[in-house]
């Protein structure tokens, strides 16, 4: 039996499938990138499903990040400030989700000040660049609400 990456989702209209069957011919970076892929496809779902909205958080996060550099000493200072509780308590559809929504504001933070926590696709496709990896599907701008 071939070794295979087998990944399938629906929560309502929300549909993801990631599939990869694995033998000797199949190149590392392939591997790499549907594992990234799949991550990809439910890192912002976790936290959507979690009743955050992430699209809130995001503009919070670039407003608190805004003229800092990327070092340890900018990573630490924005960490360790005091969060906006009103502001992450609006972002969250029950109270009972705002350590979610501290979480996701952490994460986005760390990605404002170009901290990437997790391989993503310009990284993948840096490393690799035989093995394009596209972009996930979505709309992640301020159009979609």
């Amino acid at each position: 039996m071939e070794d295979e990456i087998i990944f399938a989702a629906k929560k309502g209209d929300w549909i993801a499938i990631k599939k990869l069957t694995i033998d000797e011919k199949t190149a590392l970076p392939e591997v790499i990138g549907v594992l990234m892929g799949t991550r990809q496809a439910i890192d912002r779902k976790i936290f959507t499903f979690a009743g955050i909205d992430t699209f809130q958080l995001d503009e919070l996060a670039a407003k608190m990040a805004k003229g800092k550099k990327k070092g340890f000493a900018s990573a630490a200072e924005l960490l360790s400030a005091p969060k906006p509780r009103e502001q992450l308590l609006s972002a969250c559809k029950s109270p009972d989700a705002l350590p979610h929504a501290e979480a996701y504001l952490n994460k986005m933070l760390l990605e404002n000040i170009c901290f990437l926590t997790e391989v993503g696709t310009d990284a993948f496709n840096k490393a690799y660049p035989d093995y394009k990896i596209s972009k996930p599907r979505g709309n992640f701008g301020k159009k979609k609400r």
